[in-house]
């Protein structure tokens, strides 16, 4: 999903049934009142699907030229690429994506965290103004929860499922339940609340005080465990909002005093050279390994420094974000 221009043989069916569903609830809504608002976006939304069934979906009624998916996933009614707004458009929607940045800001954790025996830092990098990975630290008295994850698409429309989806485990989490549980809620409640074809790949992560942590992968890139060997954890669920009766299920590691977790997406491995050859895990795993003693801000730093001197002068093409946990080295196990 890394290309920037629309595919209707790839997206059509998602935007086309999206707009569907918001026909009816501004039917619905129209059959109690009157606002002229309301028929407008009414008329818009059935020009936007007779421009589908036409085959002028997505084409600037300015320049001719195909719009990118990131304006179309944005705003489906959208007529206009970003190119051919007016000024008074053009700085209007500067103005939304800034307070979107602003909001998304607020939203994320402090970059380092603390506990009596965890300690840890995450990188996050935006594609554009918003991003659609998901990061969170949620302490839970004895526990603290880490997630990591990355929602499909890119821009506004993806930074608001990742907003949601931060909504839903900060409130599922200090209800009581298991980390499967909690997955096993969290992905009815984004499945029932996103579009269609929408869905977001992710790892939760349990740490707790005595060094074990449990760990469960909904279709997310591996986490890295150094115990002195790399090993890869593999998902072991299908992406979140896929399907609501999914199950999930988690694994317990016990974690020695300096051993370590490296959590990425795939805007890290999946990131391509000069060659258009990808960063690879493989490569994410060796550095990890060749550098045992560092902290984690220090190897955060440094695998997204390797990233970008991988890709050379190519620019990114997707968001980036790695987190590092690390049993601190001076406490002993209880």
């Amino acid at each position: 999903m890394q290309h920037p221009y629309f595919d209707p043989t790839m997206e059509h069916a998602h935007l086309q049934g999206e707009l569907i569903e918001r026909r009816h609830r501004l039917e619905a809504a129209a059959a109690h009142s009157k606002a002229e608002q309301l028929f407008e976006l009414l008329d818009a939304v059935d020009s936007a699907l007779e421009r589908m069934d036409d085959g002028s979906f997505g084409i600037c009624e300015v320049c001719d030229e195909t719009m990118s998916r990131e304006r179309l996933a944005g705003d489906p009614l959208a007529r206009v690429c970003l190119e051919c707004l007016s000024p008074t458009e053009r700085r209007a929607l500067e103005y939304d994506l800034e307070l979107a940045s602003s909001i998304q800001k607020e939203l994320l954790p402090r970059h380092d965290f603390e506990t009596p025996v965890w300690e840890g830092h995450y990188i996050y990098e935006p594609l554009g103004v918003v991003s659609g990975d998901f990061c969170d630290i949620v302490h839970d008295g004895d526990s603290t929860f880490v997630l990591v994850g990355d929602v499909a698409g890119k821009g506004v429309a993806a930074a608001l499922q990742m907003s949601h989806l931060s909504a839903i485990f900060r409130g599922l989490v200090g209800s009581g339940l298991s980390l499967v549980e909690i997955m096993e809620h969290a992905n009815r409640m984004f499945c029932a609340a996103i579009p269609v074809g929408s869905y977001a790949t992710l790892v939760a992560a349990r740490l707790l005080r005595d060094g074990k942590v449990e760990v469960s992968n909904a279709g997310h890139v591996p986490p890295l465990y150094h115990d002195g060997s790399i090993h890869h954890l593999p998902p072991d669920g299908v992406p979140l909002g896929l399907f609501c009766s999914s199950a999930y299920t988690s694994q317990t590691l016990q974690l020695a005093p300096g051993e370590r977790l490296v959590l990425a997406t795939d805007g890290m491995i999946e990131s391509p050279g000069p060659d258009e050859c990808e960063y690879g895990i493989e490569t994410l795993s060796a550095l990890v390994a060749d550098f045992p003693e560092a902290d984690p801000r220090e190897l955060a730093n440094r695998l997204v420094s390797d990233v970008k001197r991988h890709r050379a002068d190519f620019p990114a093409t997707d968001d980036t974000t790695v987190m590092v946990i690390q049993h601190r080295r001076n406490v002993a196990v209880a």
